[in-house]
């Protein structure tokens, strides 16, 4: 080869740890933000449709919002093999802050529920990057 010509360097070989760590935080904070929004469509088109109780309700919300953060943080984190209960509480904290502004500004006030909420979504979050590295 030339001296005077330099080898290209493909992204992923200037990339650095933590540059690609983060931008795993990111995919899976969208997807994960995105899958809890398309979720919750879901669930209010089955609630006006169907006569579901308060307390059910509740739970159902509490369920996607579970299994929101859990499928995105698998997805991004699947690939990596360390740090798995760490990356995924990382990586559901946008989400949360997201969610919570949402409600904010639909809400008047954020009672126990969407405390329970958030926390639900930390606990989806660490259970995907945990399963995710020990897949």
């Amino acid at each position: 080869m030339p001296k005077n010509k330099k080898r290209r360097v493909s992204s992923k070989e200037n990339d650095n740890p933590r540059v690609a760590f983060l931008k795993k935080i990111m995919w899976g904070g969208l997807f994960s933000l995105i899958s809890f929004f398309v979720m919750m469509l879901i669930l209010a088109f089955i609630v006006v449709k169907s006569g579901i109780s308060e307390s059910m309700q509740n739970i159902l919300v509490f369920f996607v919002s579970l299994l929101s953060t859990f499928t995105g943080t698998f997805l991004s984190l699947r690939k990596t093999r360390e740090k798995g209960l760490l990356s995924g509480v990382i990586t559901s904290l946008p989400v949360i802050v997201i969610v919570c502004f949402v409600l904010l500004t639909v809400a008047d006030n954020v009672g126990v529920r969407t405390i329970i909420m958030s926390l639900l979504m930390m606990l989806g979050g660490a259970l995907g990057g945990i399963a995710a590295v020990n897949k």
